[in-house]
């Protein structure tokens, strides 16, 4: 007991310290991803599930070939992949956007512009276009489009989140789940039905919609006799690409990651908490604790110093003998 009352002061300390470390580390720990990490999570299983159905070097748009009847299959399949990425911008687009020609033709012109500067060189040299390839850098390109025109919780960490003006307010608002980016939150990672599904922001059912839909569409043109031969072997990509020979391979939603948005948007939050109150005050406390013990020490070494001196002052003199 005396030993614990003797120490008081030193346990308080450890205590404050501790809680300060704590609460650092899990303000960090809990804001640290955000929902930037879905996103890249479900990225990345796109980009999975690319490889997994879309092999390299399976499906190769063939450079060197040969026009027929003055039509070149080259071109034409140059031009397929330019309106992949028009289709790929489009296809998130809600109805009521669709609608307005101004937003799809800037959207339009976007997509053509991104397609020109990723490919120009390489279909003006006449080069072989591997669909893999491609099709990673359609990911890449949503990416672009995302940070570009989508909200910033979506596309970064949640630091760096955090770090943005209003963020901290807006998560620490109690009425938090009535927000526009809650809801928006909450729709992007809602899957329905993939046969109920049109167009719009439910992010996995888009890109498996969108993927589902260029698979058949290379199925197609690897099957007809005349354009098939854009493909370095149509029959190669016909087996890749196909169950039977015939039916185009089909993705559902199970093939890629189901990002939970409003998990994160609550745990970010949280980690506001920690990080942004509880932190902060604690370190305060640790600071004003660490101030008056200073300012005691230094008062008790005083009196001690001014007691000594008093007494000293105080022993009587031996008397001299003379």
């Amino acid at each position: 007991m005396r030993l614990l009352k003797k120490n008081s002061k030193h346990i308080l300390a450890a205590i404050l310290l501790s809680c300060l470390v704590l609460f650092l580390g899990l303000g960090l720990g809990l804001s640290a991803f955000g929902m930037g990490m879905e996103s890249q999570r479900f990225i990345n299983s796109v980009d999975a599930m690319i490889d997994k159905y879309i092999p390299e070097g399976k499906v190769v748009v063939n450079g060197s070939a040969e026009p027929i009847g003055g039509f070149s299959v080259y071109d034409a399949g140059v031009e397929t992949l330019r309106e992949a990425y028009q289709q790929d911008v489009l296809s998130t687009l809600t109805q009521e956007q669709l609608n307005d020609k101004t937003v799809v033709n800037f959207f339009t012109d976007y997509a053509t512009d991104s397609f020109e500067h990723d490919w120009k060189a390489k279909y003006e040299a006449k080069e072989d276009l591997d669909v893999n390839q491609f099709s990673h850098a359609l990911v890449q390109f949503d990416v672009k489009v995302a940070k570009a025109f989508h909200n910033y919780a979506f596309t970064h960490s949640g630091l760096g989140w955090i770090g943005k003006t209003g963020t901290v307010s807006q998560l620490l608002n109690n009425d938090f789940p009535t927000s526009a980016l809650y809801q928006e939150a909450h729709k992007n990672e809602t899957i329905i039905d993939q046969t109920a599904y049109k167009n719009g922001t439910y992010v996995v059912n888009n890109k498996v919609a969108f993927i589902n839909s260029q698979i058949t569409g290379i199925v197609t043109i690897a099957a007809d006799p005349t354009l098939g031969t854009v493909f370095k072997d149509a029959q190669e990509t016909l087996n890749a690409l196909t169950t039977d020979g015939k039916s185009a391979v089909q993705i559902s939603g199970n093939d890629l990651y189901h990002p939970n948005f409003t998990v994160m948007y609550y745990q970010t939050r949280i980690g506001v908490v920690f990080l942004i109150i509880l932190t902060p005050l604690f370190g305060m406390l640790m600071v004003l604790y660490t101030l008056i013990s200073y300012e005691v020490f230094l008062r008790m070494n005083w009196s001690k110093n001014l007691l000594s001196k008093l007494r000293t002052n105080k022993t009587p003199q031996a008397p001299s003998i003379e």
